[in-house]
């Protein structure tokens, strides 16, 4: 099943750091591989802040509502990545499904986990 990722990292410090963003996508992708999900696209953000504009996420949104990315699953980061707000969430998780993809976001609890066996091997 065809699948497209997202990652957000609030900062340019993690980035520069860490290669924070990398890492990421390289996590949901361990995570897409593990539950059999091909990833066809994927998109990401660097951030925070009222001057915060999400080029990725606009993106993401414009492509899987005009038709021109076409999966069945896309796998994010954490919600409070994207939102503290209850209300949003569920309106985001609703204009995504009435596509008829189903979004799942990944914890960081399921990161530090896929961290691990990444790293091993």
């Amino acid at each position: 099943m065809k699948a497209a990722i997202y990652a957000r990292t609030k900062s340019l410090k993690q980035i520069d750091k860490n290669e924070k963003i990398t890492e990421h996508l390289s996590y949901l992708e361990a995570y897409c591989k593990q539950q059999n999900l091909k990833v066809v696209r994927r998109y990401y953000d660097i951030g925070k802040g009222k001057d915060y504009e999400a080029i990725g996420w606009k993106k993401l949104l414009e492509e899987l509502e005009s038709g021109s990315v076409k999966v069945k699953r896309l796998v994010c980061s954490s919600t409070d990545r994207h939102s503290q707000n209850i209300m949003e969430i569920m309106q985001l998780i609703q204009r995504i499904n009435q596509r008829g993809i189903q979004i799942i976001f990944i914890d960081e609890q399921i990161i530090s986990e896929l961290e691990i066996g990444y790293r091993k091997k």
